[in-house]
């Protein structure tokens, strides 16, 4: 990343509207010497990040890997099936 692009603490601190203007007009801005950190706008960040994924496709993909198989052979009740009674301890 090029000198310019890297700003003292204070620097940051001070010109905090232009660091920020300059990340989303020529990209990161990296802030620090010995920690260092790195101002993008949100949507190059949100760009870069993992896609979250549905809890429902996540229960599939789960099942489908089981057994190698393409799903999980699961005795489900019909709905149309009467209740089952349930014993609850008195």
């Amino acid at each position: 990343m090029a000198r310019e692009n890297t700003w003292t603490v204070s620097e940051a601190k001070e010109k905090l509207s232009e660091v920020l203007r300059l990340s989303r007009e020529q990209g990161p801005q990296r802030i620090g010497k010995r920690e260092t950190f790195v101002v993008v706008p949100e949507k190059d960040w949100l760009a870069i990040q993992p896609k979250q994924k549905r809890l429902g496709d996540m229960w599939v993909e789960i099942f489908q890997g089981i057994d190698g198989s393409d799903g999980v052979d699961l005795d489900l009740p019909s709905r149309s099936d009467p209740d089952r009674p349930i014993n609850l301890p008195d």
